[in-house]
């Protein structure tokens, strides 16, 4: 096991990646836990390996809701919820309004500026 410090180090120091998907990221930290931590126990490596990935996601957002509806899970349930919560903000983004004007030709009566009829 020459490569358990150096997969050790590598998980230390992994974050998510810009552009790399949750499953991606999980199952690169799920190998370097497994190869840096081969003689820690299954619970022990899971509780862990769960809260690092919890932390080092890009997310803030996604963070913070793991963090606070979900802080009693294992890994792997874990990064389902994060897949799906993605999934979710990817396909509810809100679309900008589009607005087409029928004419560029201005009403000379808009905006327009005329005398008081009122006598005070």
């Amino acid at each position: 096991m020459d490569d358990a410090p150096d997969a050790g180090k590598q998980f230390a120091g992994r974050v998510q990646k810009k552009g790399e998907s949750i499953k991606v990221c999980a199952n690169v930290m799920q190998k370097l836990n497994r190869n840096g931590w081969s003689d820690q126990m299954a619970a022990q490596r899971d509780f862990d390996l769960k809260n690092r990935f919890v932390e080092k996601l890009r997310s803030q957002d996604l963070r913070k809701w793991l963090r606070l509806e979900h802080d009693d899970l294992g890994f792997t349930i874990t990064v389902i919820k994060a897949w799906r919560y993605v999934g979710i903000k990817k396909t509810s983004k809100p679309k900008k309004a589009f607005v087409r004007f029928a004419s560029a030709e201005r009403d000379p009566t808009v905006n327009a500026i005329t005398s008081s009829t009122v006598d005070l």
